[in-house]
């Protein structure tokens, strides 16, 4: 981005980069988004170009893959980037180009934040006036693009839940409380929250953050 003439700061959110293109002509900033993390998983392919990178991870030495499409969103937007770099002259308002860490965390013990949060915190937003994101879905036909407005695909969390069961003989397991068969009914139901209960079609689910529907009900355009 640099070569590009754009401004560039390092070290956002730890491993974040965000680049700066001012336009010629006055008029809002407009920040687009990419998230660039590897993930834990060895490349299983057979291509020259395919990730040979190690680390360690959970105390296990593992690859590093690009699993979830993030190569590709940093080229797309280095791709922007190159191309409203040529005509910054005409641009009416500035490029906010934004290299977000650490889009697959969720909460664990001893961690505070997470990539998007973290960046916010540090003030990346502060003089965004619109934001726009993006991610490849293979679901989506080539030459086709899917959006919608606010949040799609917002966040990954962990849920915890303790059975408690009650010691038996064998002779008489009525006696007792069996946590092995609970919990096997618990995460049957919770499997049919979202598919007997919830109307994945609809545009929001009743605002939740969480909500996948945007994978069921884009608005399309060629």
């Amino acid at each position: 981005m640099r070569a590009l003439g754009i401004e560039v700061q390092e070290g956002v959110a730890t491993t974040g980069v965000v680049g700066i293109l001012r336009g010629g002509k006055p008029g809002p900033m407009v920040a687009l988004r990419a998230d660039m993390d590897a993930l834990p998983v060895t490349e299983r392919v057979d291509l020259p170009f395919k990730s040979t990178v190690t680390a360690t991870y959970n105390g296990q030495q593992t690859g590093v893959m690009h699993a979830c499409g993030h190569d590709s969103h940093v080229a797309i937007l280095m791709g922007v980037a190159e191309v409203l770099a040529g005509m910054q002259a005409q641009l009416e308002g500035s490029v906010k180009f934004i290299f977000q860490p650490a889009e697959e965390g969720i909460y664990q013990p001893g961690v505070t934040s997470w990539g998007a949060k973290q960046m916010v915190a540090e003030g990346v937003m502060k003089d965004v006036d619109a934001i726009f994101g993006l991610h490849i879905s293979a679901q989506t036909e080539v030459g086709k693009i899917g959006y919608r407005s606010g949040p799609a695909q917002a966040a990954v969390d962990n849920l915890e839940i303790t059975v408690h069961g009650t010691q038996a003989h064998g002779a008489s397991p009525w006696s007792g409380v069996d946590p092995i068969v609970t919990a096997s009914q618990i995460v049957s139901g919770l499997q049919t929250i979202l598919s007997r209960s919830v109307n994945v079609t609809q545009k929001s689910c009743r605002g939740h953050r969480r909500c996948h529907s945007w994978r069921h009900s884009p608005q399309h355009y060629s």
